[in-house]
């Protein structure tokens, strides 16, 4: 009887110590954050945008599971992914104007790979963006906004935010 008891109440100290203490550490682990960026507001209905990394891309992690749009009803809105010469910028072109007074999402996985298949982002990134009426004095080409993000630190990437009108 006492191994039995013996036996129960090793039991209940492993569940207990499972519940109570394992939980915390996986969360804590397996959680993939995301950091949201600064919103844009009043963006041309034709905005370009392009995200540069500070290292050389995987090509083949630059897809739209890892780099994609969505409307405010969250659904997802078609772009065109283009990989720049330099290997370390992506263009994000719609495929139509954006429509105006919708907010819009950009998300940017952190499964997104440098050239030799290391993760260049800890976290999801995401930046909320409106559309206003104004449409850019470009005809065709459009704004261009750049997002570049520098991967040194672990935890927090340095971005910063340019604005460029091509010509």
């Amino acid at each position: 009887m006492k191994k039995i008891s013996r036996y129960y109440k090793k039991v209940a100290i492993l569940i207990l110590v499972f519940l109570f203490g394992f939980p915390t550490i996986g969360l804590a682990t397996s959680i993939n954050d995301t950091v949201k960026l600064p919103m844009k507001a009043s963006v041309p209905c034709d905005k370009i945008w392009t995200v540069i990394f500070n290292e050389a891309l995987n090509a083949e992690t630059i897809v739209k599971d890892n780099i994609f749009i969505k409307d405010s009803k969250g659904i997802e809105i078609n772009i065109t992914l283009q990989l720049n010469e330099d290997k370390k910028s992506v263009q994000l072109i719609p495929s139509k104007k954006y429509s105006v007074g919708e907010k819009y999402t950009i998300y940017i996985n952190s499964f997104i790979e440098n050239g030799t298949g290391n993760k260049l982002l800890k976290n999801n990134l995401e930046m909320d963006f409106t559309v206003s009426s104004a449409v850019t004095d470009l005809p065709v080409v459009g704004t261009i906004v750049i997002i570049m993000i520098h991967c040194k630190s672990p935890m927090m990437p340095e971005l910063k935010l340019m604005k460029h009108k091509a010509q």
